[in-house]
């Protein structure tokens, strides 16, 4: 009984000891790291920034020009601002001296930081050492402007030449070179129009001649994978668009090309056969024309991507092989001036091309071979709005030789519709189409049809 006594005795005298050494500990002078701005000064001081250098008239406070001070705040002047978020970058309005301390009437309004472009500018665009047209050469005056423009071109080699917005109108094709010495990029301003003159003397030549100049088609220096970017090309109804002529993994993206008769035109590589540019985000819009092509590519190995073609007889007619077709959309429009039973969305004399997820939208036949293609249709859609005496999905001329899958035909009822035209005995296969086989009775089809025909259930 004693001993436990004893213990609890000796328990209580250690807590009492334990809470005098946490109590000492508590009041212990702070260390340097523990000091700060937001420190509590004593009662009869506060915490206030003065100067520690000379500030002259019309610059900015910074923190370094600064210095935390503990005062009696009896002798500070009235107005004065004790911290110092709350002056650090802003205007001085009256040279200032070490020790002084601010007020609210010597201060102005902070520095404004400089936003970041975004988009290309003219200030942005000769920061990056682009040649902007507008320094040499008014926009918007309705003359002709080819000669200006080609001066400049000719003149800047290996640049990049920037055209802010406005119309620059043309009589004449604007042409670069593909040579890599010679060779410069265009850059049009998303509110940028190269127009076409009223009076048009380029005759059957398109606005813009990429890469026609000491033509080439070499990979092998820098220079020849030039660009167009942005802006609109306006045919005004006169001229064609845009013709890449050389050059070598070059690229065309952004680009709207309007009120032309013919859209884009790829030229075949006569040196090397091989092209490899890429068009990308294109709007090709024609004017209604009979016989008109808005895409025509005769060059091998292009990719072409995410592009809407409309107004044209013929959407998209390829005449070489090796290129792919992705995410094309094709549009039968313009009224009575075009042929519709000659429309084709997608027109192949080639073969060993590619179409994958393409879309052609009214033609006659929306997707059209010459005689043994053996090209690839993946994911494509053909769609009619209205009846027409004739509604082909796929037509080949001779036996079919293309393999062709997951091919989606939205038939519009009445008329001789057709999923496929094209006589029997070749190799080709349609695997997994999706038609109404009630809308469109041809059974051509099924001398290829892998698998079955795959339709809602009326």
């Amino acid at each position: 009984m004693y001993r436990k006594k004893f213990f609890c005795r000796m328990i209580c005298i250690f807590l009492v000891f334990a809470s005098l050494m946490l109590v000492s500990c508590n009041e212990q002078t702070p260390s340097e790291e523990q000091v700060s701005e937001t420190q509590a000064p004593t009662k009869d001081t506060v915490l206030t920034v003065r100067l520690k250098e000379d500030v002259t008239k019309g610059s900015y406070i910074e923190l370094k020009d600064l210095e935390l001070v503990e005062v009696d705040p009896s002798t500070l002047p009235e107005g004065c601002i004790t911290g110092s978020s709350e002056v650090v970058g802003k205007k001085v309005l009256s040279a200032l001296k070490k020790g002084d301390y601010l007020t609210a009437d010597v201060l102005g309004k902070k520095k404004e930081e400089p936003k970041e472009e975004t988009q290309v500018t003219k200030s942005l665009a000769r920061k990056l050492g682009y040649i902007v047209v507008t320094d040499y050469l008014k926009a918007d005056t309705g003359e002709d402007l080819t000669e200006a423009i080609q001066k400049i071109i000719d003149d800047n080699p290996r640049k990049t030449i920037y055209f802010p917005d406005g119309v620059y109108t043309i009589a004449r094709p604007i042409q670069t070179s593909s040579n890599a010495n010679k060779a410069v990029s265009l850059h049009l301003s998303s509110g940028a129009v190269l127009k076409a003159a009223d009076r048009w003397k380029g005759g059957a030549a398109h606005m813009v001649q990429l890469g026609i100049i000491d033509k080439t088609f070499s990979i092998h220096a820098t220079g020849t994978n030039y660009y167009l970017y942005g802006g609109v090309i306006d045919g005004n109804g006169k001229a064609k668009g845009v013709a890449l002529e050389g050059g070598r993994e070059t690229s065309i993206r952004n680009v709207v090309i309007r009120n032309v008769t013919q859209g884009l035109h790829i030229v075949y590589n006569s040196e090397y056969g091989s092209n490899d540019s890429d068009t990308e985000a294109l709007v090709i819009e024609g004017g209604g024309y009979a016989g008109s092509v808005g895409v025509l590519v005769d060059g091998l190995d292009n990719t072409l991507s995410n592009i809407r073609v409309s107004g044209f007889e013929v959407g998209v007619q390829l005449t070489a092989g090796g290129n792919l077709m992705h995410d094309i959309y094709a549009t039968y429009t313009g009224g009575d001036s075009l042929d519709y039973n000659n429309s084709r969305g997608f027109l192949d004399s080639s073969g060993g091309n590619w179409y994958d997820g393409c879309r052609a939208d009214g033609f006659r036949t929306a997707f059209y071979a010459l005689g043994h293609s053996m090209s690839l249709y993946n994911d494509c859609v053909a769609v009619w709005h209205e009846a027409r005496d004739r509604q082909i999905a796929i037509e080949s001329t001779g036996k079919l030789s293309a393999t062709v899958t997951s091919f989606k035909a939205d038939f519009y009822e009445g008329g001789n519709n057709s999923f496929l035209v094209a006589s029997s005995g070749g190799k080709g296969i349609i695997a997994g189409p999706m038609f109404d086989t009630s809308v469109a009775p041809d059974e051509a089809y099924k001398k290829y049809l892998v698998d079955r025909v795959v339709w809602y259930d009326n």
